[in-house]
Formats: structure tokens, sequence, C-alpha cells
């Protein structure tokens, strides 16, 4: 399938979402654009497949498209893998994504950096246009900082600090984190197995 010839819907609302997955997939010639429509779904199943499968499944999908749905999240180690599926909604809906930050650098007050490990989760569910569909899944592994550090990215990227590096996603460059970030990752399986 060649992803470059047709539409590519992004099932979300999330305009930070599409502009790294826009990042990602512009270099390859490939485009995606915002689901024009109302998106009203509860994004209570138990797992980040079953969240982007609920979302793919619930748009009228139109001939000829192809329908990309994501659910991702931040697993914490010492948090029991806690935000988890509910990393949008930790602490209550409304809260903002620093303060969501702060939440999760006061749980892990106290915890040592070799027990602070965590890993970002990035699930796409793909409906090709003969209607296929098939499920992707991307991991950023890293460890959660001390304190919040930098501007760039969004969500929990300024307490991330993937492997490999000393920086936050929030102080990395953008260019380096749409190489490394779980999103990317996902997108490179997608990518990988519809050649």
């Amino acid at each position: 399938m060649d992803l470059s010839k047709q539409p590519v819907i992004f099932l979300s609302t999330n305009q930070n979402k599409l502009k790294e997955l826009t990042a990602i997939l512009a270099p390859l010639g490939i485009s995606a654009s915002l689901y024009p429509g109302h998106l009203d779904v509860d994004e209570d199943g138990a797992t980040f497949q079953a969240n982007a499968y609920k979302k793919l499944m619930g748009v009228v999908h139109q001939p000829g498209t192809i329908y990309l749905a994501e659910d991702s999240g931040l697993c914490v180690d010492a948090l029991d893998g806690r935000p988890g599926i509910f990393s949008a909604r930790y602490g209550g809906e409304g809260v903002s994504n620093l303060d969501q930050c702060r939440l999760i650098l006061g749980e892990l007050k106290g915890v040592h950096s070799e027990s602070r490990g965590a890993c970002f989760v990035s699930g796409i569910a793909l409906r090709d246009s003969s209607g296929e569909t098939q499920y992707y899944e991307g991991h950023a592994k890293g460890r959660i900082s001390t304190e919040i550090q930098g501007e760039n990215g969004f969500g929990y990227d300024p307490i991330f600090i993937p492997d490999g590096h000393s920086d936050t996603m929030g102080v990395l460059p953008e260019l380096v984190k749409h190489t490394l970030s779980h999103r990317a990752q996902a997108v490179q399986k997608m990518l990988t197995c519809s050649e």
C-alpha cells in the first residue's frame, strides 16, 4: 500500500499529535489531515489497541480513504504502569499537561534514578482504502527526570528522558524527537509492514 497516493485522515482532535505525525510522514511524501467531522469516542478500552480501534470504528469511512487512529500514553515502572491508558486524563479532567507532569514527579519523590524507568507507548490502528485494518505499536524507553525540563513537545515530554540521552524530550530538538519517539516507532512499523 502506497500511503503517498491516497488521503490519510487522522482520527484525532489533538493538533500537537497531528503536528508530530505530519513531521514524521512529510519526508516520506505522505500527508495527513484531521478528521473533518465530529469525533465522540469514549476511550474506555483496557489497552492502547482497544482505544485505537474504538476511534477507528467510531466514524463513517469514505471509500478510497485511509484512516489512522492512535492512542498513546506514558507507562511508569515505579507506578505500576500508570498513567498508561489514562495519560490524557491523569489527575482529572481539565488538568494541564504541566500539572500532570508535576503530579508524576510528586508521586516519584524519593524514588532513585535507577528505579525511574518509563516507556512511552503509541498504538496505531490503520484502516486502508480496501477496508482492512491493522494495528502497530511503538515504544520509546527511558526514565523520568527529577524536574520539568524544556518547553518543546507536549504532554509528558518535559519529564521523559529517552534512553541514550541526558535531556528530556522537552529539551531535545524536534528533529531528534521525531526519529525516536513512540509515535515514530509505530509509524515505522506501519510503513515497513505496508511495503
